[in-house]
């Protein structure tokens, strides 16, 4: 019940701060990645960029995702355990950018995901992937 309310909340939302028809709807996309894996490895700008730490939590590693290697994520779910937050920028300043960032942080459990996206040819995609989870 409590996603499904989410995602109206969140569509509705979509249509109130999307006004740039030309653009596409970055929360009507994000919906349709979270949802449909076919579409969303179209939508992933391959090979990603995934930083995280390393196993002695001592350094950052970066490696690189690719096609093949995609395992699906669902970003909106009903259950979760941690703060969900959107930034408008890269940078956390511009909030009409180009870009977005969808933010995972935990609650008392060490998770802190960040999913980076770009506005390509007026149509969002996957970036780069940052998790410091712990």
């Amino acid at each position: 019940m409590w996603a499904s309310l989410f995602i109206i909340v969140m569509m509705f939302l979509g249509t109130i701060f999307g006004a740039d028809t030309q653009k596409e709807d970055f929360i009507s996309f994000l919906i349709k990645f979270s949802y449909d894996t076919k579409f969303q490895s179209e939508r992933i700008i391959f090979p990603l960029q995934k930083e995280k730490l390393s196993s002695d939590l001592s350094q950052n590693v970066h490696v690189f995702i690719n096609k093949k290697n995609w395992e699906p994520v669902h970003l909106l779910k009903g259950n979760q355990n941690y703060m969900t937050d959107i930034q408008y920028s890269f940078n956390e300043v511009n909030h009409n950018s180009s870009e977005r960032v969808l933010v995972f942080l935990g609650l008392e459990n060490g998770i802190n995901v960040k999913y980076y996206f770009k506005l390509y040819n007026n149509l969002w995609y996957l970036k780069k992937i940052v998790d410091y989870s712990t």
